[in-house]
């Protein structure tokens, strides 16, 4: 309530949950339109659990209340049957990655257009970005975005007024020392382009 912008580091990517549903009651309590733009590679939609985990906890945050119209998902490479479905039925909009990478800069406009009027929250999986330049993470997947188009996107964001929350998550520090901490480097540098 009292900062302009909040930045959360996460582990994994279940304590989008939690936040989620604490920005969820913030906007709710002030009369504003939530907005959560997603870079992931996977959709997190898998059906509920007992707890809340990486692999649903968008699902458990639009069945808290969270309007799943005003939810966008950048980058995904690997869905199950399952969560494809969900996403359709729930009218989840998403931007591939291929689309993305054709016309970078008017994607990143139309990123930004779609939260316009809205109070902004960012979630950023690092898994979003090709392993090739974030390889200490959870479930890699080839074909993702290069370390200077994802902070091309997130310096674009970072100038965002209505930027409230950002997320950084799944970024695994003790695997990374292996590979001269190339992905926590990469993870400070996106955290530089928001402060």
């Amino acid at each position: 309530k009292s900062n302009e912008k909040v930045i959360f580091i996460g582990g994994d990517h279940s304590i989008t949950y939690s936040t989620g549903k604490a920005f969820l009651d913030f906007c709710r309590e002030n009369g504003k339109e939530p907005c959560l733009i997603i870079f992931d590679s996977h959709p997190d939609c898998m059906p509920p659990q007992k707890n809340v985990s990486h692999e649903e906890w968008l699902r458990a945050c639009v069945d808290y209340g969270f309007p799943a119209k005003n939810i966008l998902f950048v980058g995904l490479r690997n869905s199950d049957i399952v969560e494809i479905k969900y996403m359709s039925e729930n009218s989840i909009k998403q931007i591939k990655i291929n689309d993305l990478m054709n016309d970078l800069e008017d994607v990143t406009d139309s990123i930004m257009e779609f939260s316009s009027g809205k109070e902004l929250y960012v979630s950023f999986d690092i898994d979003f970005i090709d392993p090739a330049f974030a390889p200490s993470t959870g479930y890699i997947e080839p074909g993702g975005a290069t370390s200077r188009e994802a902070l091309y996107i997130v310096s674009r964001i970072g100038l965002m007024k209505n930027l409230r929350v950002f997320d950084l998550v799944e970024i695994n520090e003790k695997i990374d020392k292996q590979v001269n901490n190339r992905t926590v480097k990469l993870g400070a540098k996106i955290l530089s382009e928001l402060v």
